[in-house]
């Protein structure tokens, strides 16, 4: 007996390393839904360009790099963005922390989903347009470093809620 697919796809998480360029590989397997972070800006504008092929989505990463004019354009195009809160993360104590429920960047706000529930970055399971919240994960060495090099968001940047 053989088994019918004709309705599902296939899918690859490309984070095999940091920031490699998998496009010629999602151009040759066009039956493939490829998905990939990326802190580089560059890919992303081939994005915005239509330069990328179709079967592949990614998810801008902030960093304490990113500008907000490109992370407002990247979801104001129906992109994602991820960003690294330094909410509680301690599941084997049972201390899970809340994320924010949106994020204004400039004079707009956006949707935060709770991207530590499933790591399959698709839009039409995420949303479009919103940003990808997770938990800062690592010794609170760890996070106080990232949040002072700017990676994480602190809890001072959350109750605010605004990137300028």
């Amino acid at each position: 007996m053989r088994h019918q697919m004709d309705d599902t796809r296939r899918i690859a998480v490309m984070r095999l390393a940091s920031d490699l360029d998998w496009e010629l590989t999602a151009r040759k397997h066009a039956n493939i839904q490829f998905y990939d972070y990326t802190k580089v800006w560059s890919r992303c504008v081939r994005v915005l360009r239509g330069m990328f092929p179709e079967n592949y989505q990614l998810t801008y990463s902030y960093s304490e790099h990113a500008k907000t004019r490109n992370m407002r354009a990247w979801l104001d195009a129906g992109h994602n963005v991820s960003v690294v809160f330094d909410t509680d993360y301690f599941p084997q104590s049972g201390r899970i922390g809340e994320l924010p429920a949106d994020w204004r960047i400039g004079k707009k706000t956006y949707r935060v989903i709770d991207g530590d529930k499933h790591d399959m970055r698709l839009r039409h399971i995420d949303g479009s347009g919103v940003i990808v919240g997770l938990r800062f994960k690592g010794s609170r060495r760890l996070l106080d470093e990232s949040v002072r090099r700017g990676f994480t968001v602190s809890a001072l940047m959350r109750a605010r809620r605004v990137l300028a």
